[in-house]
């Protein structure tokens, strides 16, 4: 991010060395959408007039909404030319937040988090896989049978990762100077697959790392005459790409942090919809297979959803390459703090904690009617957010098919 914000982006405009600003909010899906303006234009305004439905498309919003440009925020891009991107946060015509905009939910759980002291950062490691072909050759193959670098499964090969450094060390070199993270890439599973891991900061910033991220890894691929995906699953006979969420809980408190744990374990099918937001979501899911599923908590096992690692560090794995971090970082906050205030006790490692209903929603569906029964998320969100959230699920739900290659057309680019 910039040094002193709004004078330093000022500065550069004025010296020709930005020409373009891309002022952009997260859509309810995580994608950045806005507008780019000419930076002469810029630099006199505070807000901008934007479409009612930047949010989602989903939904019919016939008044005007306007974006603040948070320029604290603000980065230059170093693989577009004279460009910097400025993150907005997103009013109505009274001038109030929207309430349902992604930014604007994680803003309000972290208020709600810093209020029990220091919190540890949150860390990331995002999973996708990249091609040969370029977007334009993919979408012509209607996203099959694409050209992937590498013939079999190394992982952490780095004759494998070799095979895509040109790409991959752009994308390391790029988002340094944009100011997001990278600590490394990794060759994963399968030839093509790869992860990316970013290092530890606050709920707000790591979201808009991980965002900023897979949004500069499709302009640098198309940029490279490659493509890349971060839809969960792309192709069943291959693995699923998720995002490894993690974060230290507090040492110093061993029962919040184990009520901590407990509330994400109460919450769990609750709060899924926020980490599996697609139809394909859930094909990822399924293919994890049961242990994955269940709601439970293990330590040192990479087949556990959720799992301890090293004592305190904490990492949840339910969510795939497709989610929305703003909305998966604030349920973690809602379903954490419902566990500390209501005092929940951790089951043993393994346990179930509910019998009843102990594994993680099967499908879409399922996901939106636990969202819909949710007393606690309903409290933390509000009602207008839940049904907004729900309603655009239901609007996924409804153009989806069973057969991947609707998903794939659907979601290949867009996720």
């Amino acid at each position: 991010m910039m040094k002193n914000g709004k004078s330093s982006l000022e500065h550069k405009i004025n010296a020709r060395e930005v020409d373009s600003v891309i002022l952009c909010v997260p859509d309810v899906h995580g994608r950045l959408v806005g507008e780019r303006v000419a930076a002469e234009h810029f630099a006199g305004a505070d807000k901008w007039r934007v479409r009612g439905d930047l949010l989602s498309p989903a939904m019919e919003n016939k008044h005007a909404l306007f974006l603040h440009p948070d320029v604290k925020s603000a980065r230059i891009l170093p693989w577009l030319p004279a460009t910097a991107l400025v993150p907005c946060d997103i009013y109505d015509e009274q001038n109030n937040p929207v309430t349902s905009a992604p930014r604007h939910i994680l803003q309000r759980q972290q208020l709600r988090l810093r209020q029990y002291g220091p919190w540890p950062k949150f860390a990331a490691r995002l999973q996708c896989y990249l091609f040969e072909d370029n977007y334009n050759n993919a979408r012509s193959k209607e996203y099959r049978d694409l050209l992937r670098e590498g013939v079999r499964a190394s992982t952490h090969g780095i004759w494998e990762g070799s095979r895509q450094e040109s790409l991959l060390r752009a994308v390391r070199t790029h988002m340094s100077a944009a100011d997001v993270p990278v600590v490394s890439t990794a060759s994963l599973f399968e030839s093509a697959q790869h992860e990316i891991k970013l290092a530890g900061s606050a709920p707000m910033e790591s979201a808009e790392h991980l965002v900023l991220l897979k949004h500069g890894m499709k302009e640098l691929a198309a940029l490279h005459d490659r493509s890349a995906t971060f839809m969960a699953n792309w192709n069943d006979a291959f693995p699923s790409s998720g995002c490894i969420l993690a974060s230290t809980l507090s040492a110093d408190d061993p029962e919040m942090r184990q009520s901590f744990l407990a509330g994400q374990l109460a919450l769990a099918r609750e709060m899924c919809l926020f980490f599996a937001p697609f139809a394909n979501s859930y094909r990822r899911l399924g293919a994890r297979g049961r242990k994955f599923c269940k709601r439970t908590w293990e330590r040192d096992d990479p087949a556990a959803g959720l799992r301890v690692m090293e004592q305190t560090l904490v990492e949840w794995e339910w969510g795939g390459a497709d989610m929305n971090p703003y909305l998966a970082y604030a349920a973690i906050i809602i379903a954490g703090l419902h566990g500390v205030e209501q005092k929940l006790e951790l089951p043993p490692e393994g346990e179930v904690c509910d019998p009843g209903s102990p594994c993680l929603p099967a499908s879409l569906q399922e996901a939106m009617d636990a969202l819909d029964g949710s007393k606690v998320m309903r409290g933390a969100l509000g009602d207008d957010v839940v049904e907004f959230y729900l309603a655009n699920a239901h609007f996924e739900e409804n153009r989806s098919r069973e057969i991947l290659s609707w998903q794939l057309q659907r979601g290949f680019e867009q996720t």
